[in-house]
């Protein structure tokens, strides 16, 4: 295990800028792909999202979550990594 870590901690510090950003890219596409289809699903699928919303502490529904994706770029996820890195979020 110790030797997996390091070897995948190696390979996120050799990504090139060109890498990071396509995958920024194709994850936010894909997750506004999966929230705007969200709204497609059966009633209870939904029901358990919002009850997930409404249990969990600081839970936000799919749609205040796209709202934000949406303006969100590729600079500010930049501008944030080293916070989210320390934080783990």
């Amino acid at each position: 295990m110790p030797r997996y870590i390091e070897e995948t901690v190696q390979k996120i510090i050799e990504m090139k800028e060109e890498d990071l950003r396509e995958i920024f890219e194709r994850v936010k596409e894909t997750f506004l792909a999966d929230w705007k289809n969200y709204y497609y699903e059966q009633s209870y699928q939904q029901a358990l999202a919002i009850f997930e919303t409404l249990m969990i502490d600081k839970a936000t529904p799919k749609s205040a979550q796209r709202e934000v994706l949406e303006s969100f770029s590729y600079e500010k996820f930049k501008e944030y990594q080293q916070g989210w890195l320390k934080s783990g979020k």
